[in-house]
């Protein structure tokens, strides 16, 4: 059974497993936080009332990058080890 979605806490878990390391919890809140954004920060008519902008401020879209780039960054470094045969 896969993941619904782009579900990045159910993607984060199966990197996990195929690479047999931990995410860590701060990767974890990451994945959480931005996993929440996929289907309200699309979809104008996701909240009952309101537009996106009115659920959204500049905070949320700053702590959303940072966390993606975080992810990244993680994931990326990991990729490094992996192609130099290193666990």
């Amino acid at each position: 059974m896969g993941a619904w979605g782009h579900d990045l806490v159910e993607l984060g878990e199966w990197w996990s497993d195929a690479v047999e390391e931990d995410l860590g919890a701060t990767v974890l809140a990451e994945l959480q936080r931005l996993s929440r954004h996929y289907i309200p920060a699309r979809h104008p008519d996701a909240h009952p009332s309101g537009s996106p902008g009115t659920h959204y401020r500049d905070g949320d879209s700053a702590q959303a990058i940072a966390d993606a780039e975080h992810v990244g960054a993680t994931v990326g470094q990991v990729w490094e080890r992996l192609g130099e045969g290193r666990p």
